[in-house]
């Protein structure tokens, strides 16, 4: 089974949630709650996914020897504990792109767009992984699905990355592309916690206190103080906290 081929599910699960898709140019994509990824060739089974994307990761092409080297020294791997961001962004390049030659496409990515040198300003912050989908088939909806991943604290870097890039020559022959952005299941903060042993309006992450909370609080669209159950890791029973008042934020909610 090949770990070169990677399907992209969005449906109704998955460990990321979709906060928000924005068609950038041409036809949307169906919405979407969760995003599942798979490796391989099987394809999980949602019934009710919306679409499915597949693209097959491959050498870098288009940049050069020492561009190759400074990304491979400064690119993160992805499934860092503090990226719960994400973003997916599927691309269609128009036929004009397929007719030029590759040394006229390289000329356009590397000479007049500089598309590795924006992008390296941005590592090691981002981890990215670049799948091409016209290796698979020409009758994939998409050439090139990019994923993302990158802490909280980055999302305005990411942003203007992809700022900088779309204003370049070879965002001209781009004829599709939906920006979807993501949130780890699990991405939630405490942003006050009010308890004897805690100094009030602390800022702590749920990660480094080692704790979760109820899911079903979770779902709240506006979050509010309540009083909440504190979870120790799994192996471990639950422990009510008395007069503990947190405060929930979800990204992109």
């Amino acid at each position: 089974m090949s770990t070169r081929l990677f399907s992209f599910v969005g449906g109704d699960t998955g460990l990321w949630r979709v906060a928000e898709m924005e068609v950038i140019v041409g036809e949307p994509l169906p919405a979407a709650r969760r995003l599942e990824i798979a490796s391989g060739s099987e394809v999980p089974s949602d019934p009710h996914a919306a679409w499915v994307l597949r693209g097959i990761t491959s050498n870098e092409r288009y940049v050069i020897h020492e561009e190759r080297a400074q990304l491979a020294a400064k690119q993160q791997d992805l499934g860092r504990p503090e990226a719960t961001c994400a973003a997916l962004i599927p691309i269609r390049k128009n036929v004009a792109w397929w007719t030029l030659t590759q040394d006229e496409r390289q000329s356009v990515f590397e000479e007049q767009s500089k598309h590795a040198k924006i992008g390296l300003q941005y590592f090691p912050a981002l981890a990215r992984r670049l799948h091409h989908c016209r290796d698979l088939s020409e009758n994939e909806p998409f050439d090139f699905l990019t994923w993302f991943e990158y802490a909280p604290a980055d999302e305005a870097a990411f942003n203007k990355l992809v700022a900088e890039l779309r204003a370049t020559e070879e965002w001209k022959y781009v004829e599709r592309e939906v920006d979807i952005r993501l949130v780890r299941k699990e991405a939630y903060q405490i942003l006050s916690v009010k308890a004897h042993d805690i100094p009030p309006c602390t800022i702590i992450p749920i990660d480094h206190l080692g704790l979760t909370v109820d899911p079903q609080e979770n779902q709240r669209k506006k979050a509010a103080a309540v009083n909440a159950v504190a979870l120790r890791p799994a192996s471990m029973s639950q422990i009510p906290l008395r007069n503990v008042a947190v405060q929930l934020a979800a990204r992109r909610r």
